[in-house]
């Protein structure tokens, strides 16, 4: 079960996002007949589909015997869904990564994430 596909047009779709991190709807690609998904690490093709926990996923037709997903068990996808969850709903920080580190990336730190004060520092007027 993975979260991440590469799609030709879209590049990285990040199923735990509602725009799949392109703008795009996950109907855009849940279901569509056609649709050349492939697995950011293995190059093979993935498809997207529901868990029975109704977690919007990529699978591989054809388990991969080798690479870092072939040996990961559902609860660990599921734990790693739930800490990437919990990390976007929480509360902007200094404390994350600087906004030169998120361009390009899946990151979802704030654009301004390198211009507020650490945290607990008091606010100055000038």
């Amino acid at each position: 079960m993975g979260f991440t596909a590469i799609h030709a047009d879209w590049r990285r779709l990040d199923a735990s996002l509602d725009d799949l991190r392109c703008g795009r709807a996950w109907a855009d690609v849940h279901r569509v007949k056609g649709q050349q998904l492939v697995c950011p690490e293995c190059r093979g093709q993935v498809f997207a589909r529901l868990s029975p926990h109704r977690a919007r996923h990529f699978y591989h037709q054809e388990r991969p015997p080798e690479g870092e997903l072939a040996h990961e068990p559902p609860e660990h996808h599921l734990l790693k869904l739930q800490l990437v969850t919990t990390a976007r709903a929480a509360p902007a920080s200094a404390a994350g990564p600087p906004r030169a580190a998120c361009e390009g990336s899946a990151c979802s730190a704030p654009a301004n994430a390198g211009d507020m004060p650490p945290a607990g520092a008091a606010a100055t007027r000038g």
